[in-house]
């Protein structure tokens, strides 16, 4: 996600350049013909707009989970070319100003790029960056600062670990909201993924999976992928750590049908389950016609031993809970006089 974004801001920052060729401040703040950052593509320039940018905007975003509007004197005063910067980034579209006093971004995705990419400046310059998150709560932020830290992580492997680090020290205090957990854990496979960091964070992520077990739930195609890209560096030598994992548990919801799910499960277990399977259709045949909640009755008659259920049990429930021997004799016993 985080290639496609930086490729889409490239292409909106030269066309704007071709356009307003005229212009010679803004051709020259947007002139693709210089020199090149190496990690996102954007020339330095390019870069310093959206890093100016950023710098207004992330600290009120951490202040208030999602602004929408942002003062316009706040982006002049921000440094001495800020005007200069605002007028740019009006021009090509990145913002729009109403009333000469707030300042919107055109989309959300575009305020996230350049609160990211301030970030990860901020994380080279400044190595108490992460001093600047903690009053943030990370697992409530997840979804709603992830774009931002995905486009940090895109252009500074310093964030990158420095997030999942601190991702895994909160999972390892908070063990009771297993959602929450999920969601910090898949958001770890998501900056390792975005930030193309190979196998140097194997070792933090070695203290995220306790006991080397990977259990994920709400898995989609994106979580595979991120979780095979893990996987295909686990033995990468990077600082002499290798992630070790023991089991892998995946879950996934789905309105398949049932159909499916057995064709399935009958591949890989073949010997047990068409039995499992037979038996449950047959008692939901039988509960559909009343057949077991008479069994049900004539079982808690004829067996002293059986113990007392509530009344809202299901006779599944029942019937499955009653000694095997009594089902079978009562069952056999109410079949011979049913058909009687």
């Amino acid at each position: 996600m985080g290639d496609v974004f930086i490729r889409l801001v490239k292409c909106l920052l030269e066309r704007s350049s071709d356009r307003y060729n005229d212009d010679t401040r803004t051709h020259e703040a947007l002139n693709k013909h210089v020199e090149f950052d190496d990690v996102t593509g954007l020339s330095k320039v390019q870069l310093e707009i959206l890093q100016k940018l950023g710098e207004v905007i992330l600290p009120k975003m951490l202040e208030n989970e999602s602004p929408v509007k942002f003062s316009k004197a706040d982006f002049v005063n921000s440094c001495d070319n800020g005007q200069a910067i605002l007028d740019v980034a009006i021009k090509i579209g990145l913002v729009r100003c109403e009333v000469d006093t707030y300042v919107y971004f055109v989309l959300e995705i575009l305020r996230d790029i350049c609160a990211g990419i301030a970030l990860a400046h901020t994380a080279e310059q400044d190595k108490k960056w992460m001093a600047k998150l903690q009053h943030t709560d990370l697992m409530s932020a997840a979804e709603t600062f992830s774009n931002v830290y995905v486009f940090a992580c895109r252009k500074s492997q310093t964030v990158c670990s420095g997030l999942v680090q601190k991702i895994a020290d909160c999972k390892k205090k908070e063990t009771t909201n297993v959602i929450v957990m999920q969601t910090m854990t898949q958001l770890c496979l998501l900056l390792n993924f975005e930030g193309k960091c190979k196998g140097s964070l194997n070792a933090k992520f070695a203290g995220l999976f306790e006991g080397g077990k990977v259990r994920l739930g709400g898995v989609s195609g994106h979580t595979i992928r991120m979780l095979s890209y893990l996987f295909e560096h686990v033995d990468t030598p990077v600082e002499g750590v290798a992630l070790c994992v023991e089991s892998v548990e995946l879950l996934r919801l789905e309105n398949d049908d049932w159909g499916e799910f057995r064709e399935y499960f009958e591949y890989f277990f073949p010997l047990n389950l068409k039995e499992d399977i037979q038996e449950t259709e047959e008692m939901q045949r039988f509960s559909e016609n009343g057949t077991l909640t008479k069994l049900r009755k004539r079982v808690e008659s004829s067996n002293k031993d059986m113990p007392q259920f509530a009344p809202d049990q299901s006779d599944i429930k029942v019937l499955r809970t009653s000694p095997n021997k009594c089902i079978k004799r009562v069952s056999s016993m109410f079949v011979v006089s049913d058909k009687a």
